[in-house]
């Protein structure tokens, strides 16, 4: 009853019916399943891979919401995408509304996850720029103490 007295509920819900055509719910299908993929390769690259970040991530207990933040954003996505292919009729201003919802929840959680990702990348970058500090300095004290191996043995003999 409220929703059919209210002149900006009808007309958004107008908007939304208009907007959301079948060309525009064909895209959206085509990006979440691409994003659903995505998130997807990423957990099993972090999951399956012992990369830098790896022990850090363990360390901190951050592992249940990142695993957390993954399983909603497939989870948001599907909803979406199965909501997009099974709901035929959107001349329902609720309807609307709910894809809508869905939509930007999704979109809100891809963002949270990509910078996630961001985040992974940079913390991977500075472990890696460690070690390689650390295999510079190894090498080179390695270096020296050959050195200083050669230098007695040409003075021994």
């Amino acid at each position: 009853m409220f929703c059919q007295n209210s002149i900006w509920l009808r007309s958004t819900g107008d908007f939304l019916e208009k907007y959301l055509d079948s060309d525009r719910l064909g895209y959206i299908i085509s990006i979440f399943s691409i994003v659903i993929g995505f998130y997807l390769t990423i957990a099993t690259i972090v999951s399956l891979s012992i990369i830098n970040v790896s022990k850090a991530i363990l360390l901190s207990q951050s592992d249940e919401p990142i695993l957390m933040l993954i399983m909603l954003g497939i989870s948001e996505n599907l909803l979406c995408v199965l909501l997009c292919t099974l709901i035929s009729d959107f001349s329902s201003v609720f309807v609307s509304f709910i894809i809508l919802y869905f939509l930007v929840i999704s979109i809100i959680t891809f963002i949270k996850f990509i910078n996630f990702i961001r985040s992974l990348f940079v913390t991977n970058m500075k472990s890696m720029k460690e070690e390689i500090k650390v295999k510079e300095y190894n090498e080179q004290e390695l270096f020296i103490t050959l050195e200083k191996i050669e230098k007695k043995y040409k003075e021994t003999g």
